[in-house]
This record gives C-alpha cells, structure tokens and sequence, in this order.
C-alpha cells in the first residue's frame, strides 16, 4: 500500500514548497518505507546533467548493463523492449510481458513498435549483459 503524505525538511534542512499556498512536497511511502520524494521546486535543465552522466556512463547503472528501448504510447501506456523482454503497460497499470524468440522477431518488434528500422540485433558494447532472457536484465 502507498502512503502519500506533505514531507518534511530534507537532509539539508530545506522544506519544499513553504513558500506556496497550495503546494508542498510530498513523500510517497510503501508498507512504511519511503520510495521516493516529489518536490515542487523549480528545476533547470543544468541541474539533472549530473544524473544524465551517471545514468549513461556508470558500470552500476542499468543503462549501461542492459538494451532498453522505451516510449510512451497514445492512449498514456507504455511499451519497453528491454533485450528480447516486450513489456506493454497499460495506462491502469497492467501488464503484459513476452519473449521475442528469434533475431527476425526482435526486429519486427523494433521496426513496428517503435518505427526503428535496423539490420540486425543490438548488441552491448563491451561484451556486457544482453538484457535477455534468463539475464535478470
């Protein structure tokens, strides 16, 4: 069960959204644990370079272990072929997940899904995890 609740100061002491009448952070909890922060405060773009190099660039990251191809779809979905894996989420949540069998079929995923036209299988640079079946990725 999730818990949504206005959150209090973060580690530096700072209170989100004080300056607002209406908005303030909130902390999202599950099963009494907290999951993440939704901050209202102003962002710039600068300010997610930091993340951006580290999601791409990092062993740890999982963009840089696995293939993951994603998008949203017109109905407020989302599809994601990660290595062979097609997982097609449905907007309340659901979803239906299946294995691409076979190099032609992983291609016709890429092309009709996701109107990419390629001439074979992507693989990882560097010999790392597929992304597919049996790899956890």
């Amino acid at each position: 069960m999730f818990r949504i609740a206005e959150a209090g100061p973060d580690a530096a002491g700072v209170r989100g959204g004080h300056d607002r009448v209406r908005a303030a952070d909130l902390d999202v909890s599950r099963d009494g644990r907290p999951v993440y922060r939704l901050e209202v405060r102003p962002r710039a773009l600068a300010d997610f370079t930091a993340g951006a190099w580290w999601h791409s660039t990092s062993p740890a990251s999982h963009f840089t272990r696995s293939l993951v191809c994603s998008r949203i779809t017109g109905d407020g979905g989302r599809i994601t072929l990660a290595g062979r894996r097609l997982t097609v989420t449905a907007p309340d949540g659901t979803r239906r997940v299946r294995e691409a069998g076979t190099d032609e079929e992983a291609l016709e995923l890429y092309r009709e899904r996701f109107g990419i036209a390629l001439d074979e299988v992507p693989a990882l640079r560097g010999g790392g995890g597929s992304g597919g079946p049996g790899t956890g990725q």
